[in-house]
């Protein structure tokens, strides 16, 4: 009997650590694939937009281009589906400063340590502006800030439902 509870324990031990040994490359291999995703639609649109969970190996990254918006939905280190809709561009809004923009979402949700990191990159003339915070994204979504161009992103990942990634 004790050479029986002996296995079962053993065996619980060793796919414990198989389960948690693949989960983390599971992440690591989509957080890579996610940074290499955002290099490169930032080469190619000029911006580019991301919403990761903080332990999650998936994630969403979006662009626009003249006329549309490009949604990826990344997972495990491959691309699970491209959505696209006509859309306007982004690069028409009033992009606000660093401090404009973390007074605006901290003012009404705070920064949030182990939720999800919300960022963007936009790249101006021959300058990268490169903006992130981790925050909790029911609030993100469902309030109104300041920002005219934090607005129209937020009512772009309403209206595209981008903020469920886990269902994607």
């Amino acid at each position: 009997m004790n050479t029986l509870i002996k296995m079962l324990l053993f065996s619980f031990l060793l796919l414990s650590f198989v389960s948690c040994s693949t989960m983390q490359h599971n992440i690591r291999k989509n957080s890579n694939f996610t940074e290499k995703t955002i290099s490169s639609l930032l080469k190619k649109n000029g911006n580019v937009f991301y919403i990761r969970p903080d332990l999650g190996a998936f994630s969403i990254v979006w662009t626009y281009s003249e006329d549309k918006i490009v949604i990826y939905h990344l997972g495990n280190g491959k691309v699970d589906a491209t959505r696209e809709y006509l859309n306007n561009k982004i690069i028409d809004y009033q992009i606000p400063t660093s401090l404009e923009l973390d007074f605006d979402i901290s003012t009404y949700c705070g920064f949030v340590l182990g939720g999800e990191l919300f960022g963007f990159k936009i790249k101006k003339e021959s300058e990268i502006q490169d903006f992130a915070w981790g925050f909790d994204i029911e609030c993100l979504t469902n309030n109104t800030f300041q920002s005219d161009f934090l607005n129209k992103i937020v009512a772009d990942i309403n209206t595209y439902n981008m903020w469920n990634v886990q269902h994607h």
